[in-house]
């Protein structure tokens, strides 16, 4: 060093550097307790969806096309990636050409130990809920609790398969 430089010869003792190392930790933590209003939500996904005619609640073949006279009891099954797992609510929106027909506010839910992140919704379209004329492009909606859409199933309701698009 340059006789005209003076570098004082300043150590951080073991009482100093732990007390900044705490304080940092406390400060971080309150940091990111007061930013999370600011934090996105966590991203949900719908990883796949199937709809079709139920029996005892259980879907018997996913259909994409479903005719008129066939409608009973219409089940819908998703499965939806959801990292905060069974913290997050879901529904299920049934819809007619765009208006909603059913709404599910608490469909039936599935976890799986191996996979915590993953949830499987149920819902049933019961028969005195279907319009007589239920002709037409029908889709279910997943939304969350605060109604951000996370996906969508969609299926025509048809007189014939001749006439599925």
């Amino acid at each position: 060093v340059a006789w005209f430089i003076r570098v004082p010869r300043w150590r951080w003792s073991d009482i100093e550097m732990r007390g900044a190392l705490l304080g940092g930790v406390i400060g971080a933590v309150i940091f990111s307790y007061a930013a999370r209003p600011f934090v996105p939500p966590v991203p949900h996904h719908m990883i796949s969806g199937a709809v079709g005619l139920g029996m005892n609640g259980q879907i018997t073949a996913d259909a994409r096309a479903i005719r008129h006279d066939a409608l009973s009891e219409l089940v819908a099954e998703t499965r939806i990636l959801a990292p905060d797992g069974a913290e997050s609510s879901f529904r299920h929106e049934w819809r007619l050409d765009g208006a909603v027909v059913h709404r599910v506010t608490d469909p039936g839910r599935i976890t799986f130990e191996a996979d915590p992140n993953t949830v499987v919704l149920r819902s049933i379209l019961p028969a005195p809920v279907v319009p007589k004329s239920a002709h037409g492009q029908w889709q279910i909606d997943v939304l969350t609790d605060g109604g951000r859409l996370i996906g969508r199933l969609r299926f025509d309701v048809v007189d014939s398969f001749t006439d599925v698009p």
